[in-house]
């Protein structure tokens, strides 16, 4: 799981997303990149989907984070 936020700040590795009103999020947010495994179970409800530009974007920015 990568976190999502709205701050602005930019910190390395974070990917702003393009298309965050068509992924169902209230406001602009940007992926950070940093990685967090999580229970499904904690979840209450799935909040969207990333579109598939938004996704290979921070699939890359995940990559260059960890150098692979």
């Amino acid at each position: 799981m990568v976190a999502l936020t709205t701050n602005a700040d930019h910190h390395y590795g974070d990917c702003f997303l393009d298309d965050w009103r068509s992924a169902g999020l209230p406001k602009p947010a940007k992926a950070k990149a940093f990685l967090a495994t999580v229970d499904r179970a904690t979840f209450e409800r799935k909040v969207g989907v990333l579109s598939q530009g938004d996704f290979q974007r921070v699939r890359e920015s995940i990559r260059l984070v960890l150098g692979f």
